[in-house]
């Protein structure tokens, strides 16, 4: 058995190396998916909050600039980014404003907007990249 400890010896150090860098490569995985899925929650409440302030806005510029006749309509693009940490995104107008991962529709974020009458004809998918917000005197509608 002379001399056969030393390749022993290096097979286990060898082992003992390939398990570390498999133990760190899956810890490191786990902390990015914790990552990835706090952030993306944070962004979708981001856009919902940039989503209804923007609208709230536009119907105060729309009900402001025509008060006499009531009858002021605002059309404005919004631009929204078109993914989130990986996630395409949908928004929905019910009687808030609702926006979730169309891959996890678990991960959402909602914006109410008390008083203002909301219109949505339907869901609006991230993919296009902007969101019309048309007001009157009415209320607000996404398109």
């Amino acid at each position: 058995m002379k001399g056969q400890y030393l390749p022993i010896q290096w097979s286990m150090y060898f082992g003992i190396g390939v398990a570390m860098v498999i133990y760190s490569y899956f810890l490191f995985s786990g902390i990015s998916d914790t990552i990835k899925n706090t952030s993306a929650s944070t962004l979708l409440n981001r856009v919902d909050n940039l989503i209804g302030s923007t609208a709230i806005v536009v119907y105060e510029e729309a009900n402001r600039t025509n008060i006499s006749a009531r009858h002021s309509f605002m059309e404005y693009n919004l631009t929204i980014p078109e993914k989130l940490s990986d996630c395409i995104y949908a928004i929905e107008i019910k009687a808030y404003i609702e926006v979730y991962c169309t891959g996890n529709p678990g991960k959402k974020a909602l914006f109410s907007m008390q008083g203002i009458n909301m219109k949505g004809s339907s869901i609006i998918y991230s993919t296009r990249g902007y969101v019309t917000i048309r007001s009157d005197a009415l209320g607000v509608e996404f398109a």
